[in-house]
């Protein structure tokens, strides 16, 4: 179990942007599908990623999209088919656009 103030309170404060992204996505007209699907991506760069969602940059994205993991899971998987890529990127431009509009970073 973790301590106040530690790793828990980080993927609590993680999980607390998701959701306010998610619903600013929502608001943008964004479908549930495309919405879910680029949750999965930031969702799996938190699991990938030894940085806060609000230290990450440009470099951290692009190293996880060379080789992200699946979900809870310790082994590597190919990196994404061009059109997964493109989608990720999409995904990760939307959430930077939103810590730029909403000042949460």
């Amino acid at each position: 179990m973790g301590h106040p103030g530690g790793q828990d309170r980080s993927l609590v404060d993680q999980f607390s942007r998701l959701q306010a992204w998610d619903r600013w996505m929502g608001a943008r007209g964004l479908s549930d599908a495309t919405r879910k699907r680029y949750r999965g991506w930031v969702i799996r760069f938190i699991d990938d990623c030894a940085v806060p969602l609000s230290d990450a940059n440009e470099a951290h994205v692009e190293a996880f999209l060379r080789a992200p993991k699946v979900m809870q899971r310790q082994r590597t998987v190919p990196a994404p088919a061009p059109a997964e890529r493109a989608e990720a990127v999409e995904a990760f431009r939307t959430f930077f656009a939103w810590t730029r509009a909403s000042a949460v970073r």
